[in-house]
């Protein structure tokens, strides 16, 4: 609609007339509805209207009159229309439609876990409609909720108080059960026991268990014998399947023979033999050396053989053939030789070459020494002979028995010895002419010598005699005078020998070598170091060095920032002034065998945060810690026997907590954004916890009359008792955190028992220790008990508490009690290790060996 506004205007000669037209706005209208329920009428339409002119008439189809409400209520199902009229007469015309609500179902599914099972279940929800709702399933059950379910699909009906339905359908579904695979390896020979079972497992529900009838729970089996064995192998849902696998064998291996005996001409025997069992194909290895399964043109006697078969299976049997008189069986039995002398000196290369004439194979033999075998030839040799008397016990099949002695010569031989130029002191006297191995480094450069005999006021010409050398990396012969340069190589055995096997004279001389283990020197810190980068530390930072080193013993710490050496193992160092500096060890050996490591270390010119209070405290005890401020970020770590009560965020400089059990908690602590000098380096700050047990540190095993150090950790004003019942006496330290303890007792297996009692009487906590400790002996001797005449055996002196090499003087004693021998003077560095050539004795089978340390 249009509207217009006349305005007049006076004026003394003219009226001026104008008009206005004005657009009205168009009326707007939306709408909100709510469907009605089933089978009722309950639905409404709310409505706003906007534009036109207010105020509105409102005029709806299912109303009388035009004058209606805005919002309409209580409605059925169906369309209704509204015509709206603004106070200048314009309408607007809208209509909206009414539903019915249904309900809507939703549910959560439990499928069954294991192939056949009923436990499944549905969990159903309603949502619309009007409660109270009814539940109908197609099994009869009226339960909003169904379980004990096996697979398959289930329906339910839903009605609501007014008669709404709404059906749904859903499907439970099960598992699939896990599937064993036996994969067997059977037993390749009767009676062992090398077959298995590889099992492997689809389907079901990762991961499995395997329980098997033998007891395992492994999945595979191995080392079994013959046999059934059965699995139950059990998946992440409990389900569970059984599998059985048989292990076989094969038959057993059997041989039989027939013989057939020799007769008057002594070599028509045979035997044929029958194989059966096993795994065929087969091969046959006879005595004889013959590998045909049947023999054939045989003497009298005894042949033996192995066979076998296919799978390396073996089996072996012997068979005799008799003699019917006139061959080898019969006839004198006699035993006939050839010597031939041994070389020189300790050079043993004589041989007996005996030949045998009459009796029956097998023969039986064994010499003077106790060496002996037996042969299925009519000959048989001894080798590796030194000079000297031997006699030889033969026996044929029929039990005789023939014997027969025979010497074997040597030439006439020189003892020279062999003279090293190594003075490291763990080694013996170069002069000393006992056979001691001789110890050096790796790649250690020694010369070796001889000084010639001198026969007639005259030195003997070696220039005939030969040097030779196993075990070194390289070595160089002087023509010029007796002697050879070693370098020896890479740890282990080495020999040097010098000789001559010339019939004018015999020189036969050697000198063992042991090259040690090389030094290895590498060590750790505390605050971890990086290896190959500089390790930073602050100003005052103190870390802790541990000694890992390998083949050591002796250790020399240099600190370049104050000069200072240190000899202790793990030593601890603090770094007072900014700078770089260097860090060495260096790792020795008991003979002087070195390797050296370097740490760089750059000390920051800024110090490390700090806390204050730290100190000694109680188990259940809380304690504040705190360090300066003006720091931007903290960054706090406590140990695991540790709480945090309070404080200890990135913005705090101060922390609270309440600790646990002993003996040690420790706190790290790094600052960042700090005003002036700071070091970014974590500081770690150790908390001693007074608790029952704390660990004492000594030796549990010591010598006699020994005087040890005992010591637990140093609790701040804390008193401590120790008592010591049996083994010996306290010294001094009694009342402090150390003590030093004389063992006195007599070695026997007793255990005794080192007891302390501490107690801090300002933090009102304390506990008690002990450590077991045995009085052992010093040392003892190993080697064997027994030794032949003319033979060469080793004996080692170690420390019975660490078996490590003891410095002895030796001594040799007859039964009688008489020295027979000493090792004295330089001997003092033998390290423990000598070789001592057995002296026949016409009174005695043995000798004592003593030793003093």
């Amino acid at each position: 609609m249009n509207n217009t506004f006349t305005r007049l205007f006076p004026t003394t000669a003219l009226a001026l007339f104008f008009s206005l037209k004005i657009a009205a706005q168009p009326i707007v209208i939306s709408t909100q509805v709510a469907p009605t329920s089933c089978n009722t009428c309950n639905g409404f339409i709310n409505m706003s209207v906007t534009g036109g002119t207010p105020p509105y008439a409102y005029d709806w189809s299912n109303l009388p009159g035009t004058n209606n409400p805005q919002d309409v209520s209580t409605l059925c199902i169906g369309t209704y229309t509204v015509t709206v009229t603004d106070a200048t007469g314009n309408t607007k015309t809208t209509s909206a439609t009414i539903i019915e609500a249904s309900s809507v179902l939703s549910y959560t599914v439990t499928n069954v876990l294991c192939t056949g099972g009923n436990n499944g279940s549905i969990s159903l929800t309603v949502s619309g409609g009007v409660a109270p709702f009814t539940y109908i399933w197609g099994s009869g059950s009226t339960t909003q909720d169904i379980s004990g379910l096996a697979p398959g699909t289930y329906c339910v009906t839903v009605a609501d108080a007014h008669g709404c339905t709404a059906v749904q359908c859903v499907n439970i579904t099960q598992s699939p059960p896990p599937t064993p695979t036996v994969c067997v390896t059977n037993i390749s020979c009767f009676g062992l026991n090398n077959g298995a079972l590889d099992l492997s497992v689809s389907g079901g529900a990762a991961p499995y268990t395997t329980s098997w009838s033998n007891g395992s729970t492994t999945q595979d089996l191995s080392n079994l014998t013959a046999g059934t064995y059965t699995t139950t192998i059990t998946d992440a849902n409990g389900c569970t399947k059984t599998a059985s696998a048989t292990v076989t064998q094969p038959p057993a291996l059997f041989l039989s023979a027939t013989v057939t005996n020799a007769n008057a001409s002594g070599s028509n025997g045979a035997i044929d033999m029958i194989i059966s069992g096993g795994t065929a194909p087969y091969m046959a290895q006879w005595s004889t050396g013959s590998n045909t399964a049947d023999l054939t043109n045989l003497p009298a006697g005894i042949y033996c053989v192995t066979v076998t078969d296919a799978n390396a299976c073996t089996r072996s049997s012997c068979y005799t053939v008799q003699g019917n008189g006139g061959g080898p069986g019969n006839g004198p039995f006699l035993l006939n030789s050839q010597v031939t002398n041994s070389g020189c000196g300790m050079n043993c290369t004589g041989s007996i070459n005996i030949t045998i004439t009459g009796g029956l194979i097998p023969y039986i033999w064994i010499n003077s020494n106790g060496v002996g075998g037996n042969s299925f030839q009519p000959s048989f040799m001894l080798t590796q002979l030194c000079s000297g008397s031997y006699c030889v016990t033969v026996t044929e099949y029929n039990g005789a028995t023939a014997t027969a002695c025979y010497t074997v010569g040597q030439g006439q031989s020189q003892n020279l010895d062999i003279q090293s130029s190594n003075s490291a002191f763990c080694n013996f006297d170069p002069n000393n002419n006992s056979n001691v191995c001789e110890m050096v480094c790796p790649h250690t450069t020694v010369t070796y010598f001889v000084n010639p005999p001198v026969v007639c006021g005259v030195p003997m010409n070696l220039s005939g005699a030969a040097w030779t050398v196993s075990g070194a990396e390289r070595f160089t012969i002087n023509p010029g005078a007796p002697e050879v340069v070693v370098t020896w190589g890479d740890a282990g055995p080495g020999l040097v020998e010098f000789g001559s096997n010339s019939q004018q004279l015999c020189f036969e001389s050697s000198h063992c070598v042991t090259v040690l283990e090389e030094p290895k020197a590498q060590f750790s810190t505390d605050p971890p170091s990086v290896p190959n980068t500089v390790m930073q530390v602050c100003k005052g930072q103190s870390v802790a060095f541990k000694n890992e080193s390998l083949n050591a013993e002796l250790y020399e710490w240099q600190f370049s920032d104050d000069l200072s050496v240190l000899s202790e193992e793990n030593p601890q160092h603090t770094f007072r002034l900014p700078g770089n500096f260097t860090v060495m060890l260096i790792a020795r050996s008991t003979c002087l065998c070195a390797d050296t490591t370097v740490l760089l270390v750059e000390v920051l010119d800024s110090e490390p945060p700090l806390l204050d209070c730290v100190g000694s405290v109680c188990p259940g005890e809380t304690v504040t810690y705190s360090t300066s401020g003006g720091c931007s970020a903290y960054t706090w770590s406590v140990s695991p026997n540790g709480s945090v009560v309070s404080g200890g965020q990135a913005s705090d400089n101060t922390i609270t907590i309440l600790w646990g059990d002993g003996p040690v908690g420790s706190i790290s602590l790094s600052a960042s954004g700090c005003a002036g000098a700071a070091c970014p380096q974590v500081s770690v700050f150790t908390i001693s916890i007074i608790s029952d047990n704390a660990e004492i540190r000594g030796n549990q095993f010591v010598c006699p009359s020994s005087e040890e150090e005992y010591s637990i950790n140093l609790f701040d004003g804390t008193e401590y008792i120790w008592a010591l019942p049996t083994g010996g006496n306290i010294l001094r330290g009694q009342g402090t955190n150390k003590v030093a303890v004389a063992w006195n007792a007599q070695v026997t297996s007793t255990t005794h028992w080192l007891i302390v009692d501490y107690y801090n009487c300002y933090l009102g906590c304390g506990g008690v220790d002990s450590i077991p400790v045995k009085i052992l002996s010093p040392f003892y001797i190993d080697g064997p008990v027994e030794m032949c005449e003319n033979s060469s055996k080793n004996f080692i002196a170690k420390n019975a508490a660490t078996g490590a090499l003891v410095h002895c003087n030796w001594y040799v004693y007859d039964p009688n009690g008489s020295q027979v021998s000493t090792f004295t003077g330089s001997t003092l560095n033998l390290f423990g290790e000598f070789q001592r050539s057995g002296i026949q004795q016409t009174l005695a089978d043995f000798q004592t060996v003593r030793l003093v340390e």
